[in-house]
């Protein structure tokens, strides 16, 4: 029976989802020809969040379960147990497949779950009765093929994948390696916090642990997104960082093809290299297998916004942010589509939100100081550039506040202190800077002297500071593929 609504399921001899089999009376895990015994505490844990699948189970109510006599440390024991179970099923507390934490409330299983009651040894002729009588659903990824045919495609795919996992006694075949694990954890924090000494830290941690164990699939769709990030922040050369990107990315999914994350890595590659029927595929295929993913519904909301949706896009990230409200991450990115679309009260909103998350962010004022400026709000603006640490940005803000309070002599000095700060391919401050003082000439000559991986970004296109650009005819120009565009000559402007 497969629980509708909000039901409680019935209890069975196996639950199944996403391609496992929990096999209740032997305690074991499945898939594709693999498995694993779970410990005692990880297996309580699992079935009393299949039991409910989609529900808040307490943590009040795990401990329970776990140890009714009351002599341990619970919330310790309670947090080591989960994270066991996690390890088995190569699963992640800050982007989950299966096991959603509830900060200081308790855990829900967010995964499709699906029943079978009947006896799990019956031999071939019996499984597939079995299969049958449960009703059991081919995979998200395959809801058009019939039931016979995803029957067929399992012994397939298990046949296929058994030279890709390495060999391993029975008890560790799936489960990553402790220490692998340990590191893998580590480096999803730090990912997070998406400063560069993090990110930095975070790509160590994720090469030590595929090093220790090759078969964490996991692992290495979190180096791949380590990379990625490296890539757009300009921390390390596109040509180094790139490919390393997909052969991380193609790694993962060697190893587990149902892992989005990977996807998303891959779909970002190949956009980023020219190839946008590739990522439109594999952007499909993480949204056909976690389309609630917060790294799947970021990247829905910049397809979105590429193609004009902002509105849409706001949406999709917004959804983001809700499904990983302590992520600064999604929510940074939440601030810069509401900015892109004009929504600026509401860009605020969630800017002191993020200031809440982390109030040592070196970017917020920064951002609050952008939205200032276009509000209207130019004294307020020039008080908080005083403790905006880098110039460049620092400049910027002046050169524009001084701008709309028509004060020309402090603008313009603003604006060459801003140039000296900037190296000549990285002039789109300088060209926001020039737009909005309505130097439209001289703004376009630095548009055209940035570097490639401006033209590529969103904001660019949706920057409030370009909008006395947008109705000139040189911006379609700007607008055209990257390849036209290379041709033609980059200098750095001579702004006076």
């Amino acid at each position: 029976m497969v629980r509708a609504g909000g039901a409680r399921v019935d209890p069975c001899n196996e639950y199944r989802f996403d391609g496992w089999r929990l096999i209740r009376p032997s305690g074991e895990l499945a898939k594709a020809g693999r498995q694993i015994r779970l410990q005692s505490q990880p297996l309580q844990i699992l079935e009393s969040l299949l039991a409910q699948p989609g529900e808040l189970v307490t943590r009040e109510t795990l401990i329970a379960r776990l140890w009714p006599n009351g002599v341990v440390d619970y919330d310790t024991a309670l947090n080591s147990a989960v994270r066991r179970l996690r390890g088995a099923l190569g699963d992640c507390a800050d982007a989950p497949r299966y096991i959603e934490t509830i900060p200081r409330r308790g855990y829900r299983f967010i995964g499709a779950v699906e029943l079978q009651a009947a006896p799990v040894d019956a031999g071939p002729a019996g499984a597939i009765a079995a299969t049958r009588a449960a009703g059991v659903r081919a995979p998200r990824w395959l809801a058009a093929a019939t039931i016979l045919l995803a029957l067929t495609t399992v012994a397939a795919v298990a046949s296929s994948l058994a030279g890709v996992f390495r060999l391993r006694p029975v008890a560790a075949v799936f489960a990553p390696d402790g220490r692998a694990y340990e590191r893998h954890e580590r480096a999803r924090h730090l990912l997070d916090q998406r400063t560069h000494e993090d990110v930095e830290r975070a790509r160590q941690y994720f090469e030590e642990a595929v090093a220790i164990d090759p078969a964490f699939a996991g692992a290495w769709a979190g180096l791949a997104s380590a990379y990625w990030i490296e890539t757009v922040e300009g921390w390390m050369p596109a040509a180094q960082a790139l490919p390393r990107v997909r052969d991380a990315a193609e790694r993962a999914l060697a190893l587990d093809p149902q892992l989005a994350e990977a996807h998303v890595r891959l779909a970002m590659y190949q956009r980023r290299t020219g190839n946008p029927a590739g990522s439109a595929e594999h952007l499909a295929k993480a949204s056909a297998l976690q389309p609630d993913d917060p790294l799947v519904l970021s990247l829905s909301a910049s397809s979105a916004a590429e193609e004009g949706q902002l509105d849409a896009a706001v949406e999709l990230q917004r959804r983001a942010v809700e499904r990983k409200p302590l992520s600064a991450v999604h929510r940074r990115n939440l601030v810069a589509m509401l900015t892109m679309a004009g929504r600026l009260q509401e860009a605020q909103v969630e800017l002191q939100r993020l200031r809440e998350l982390n109030p040592a962010s070196k970017d917020l004022a920064i951002q609050l100081a952008q939205l200032l400026v276009l509000e209207g709000r130019f004294d307020e603006a020039l008080d908080l550039a005083a403790q905006i640490a880098g110039e460049a940005e620092r400049q910027f803000i002046r050169t524009v506040a001084y701008h709309g309070l028509d004060r020309k002599v402090e603008s313009d000095a603003a604006l060459q202190a801003l140039i000296r700060s900037l190296p000549g391919d990285e002039g789109l401050q300088i060209a926001e800077a020039l737009a909005y003082r309505g130097e439209r000439d001289q703004a376009f000559e630095w548009l055209w002297a940035t570097r490639d991986a401006y033209r590529d970004d969103l904001w660019v296109e949706y920057s409030p500071f370009l909008q006395s650009l947008r109705t000139d005819a040189r911006w379609s120009a700007w607008l055209a593929p990257v390849d036209d565009r290379r041709s033609r000559p980059q200098r750095r402007p001579a702004t006076g």
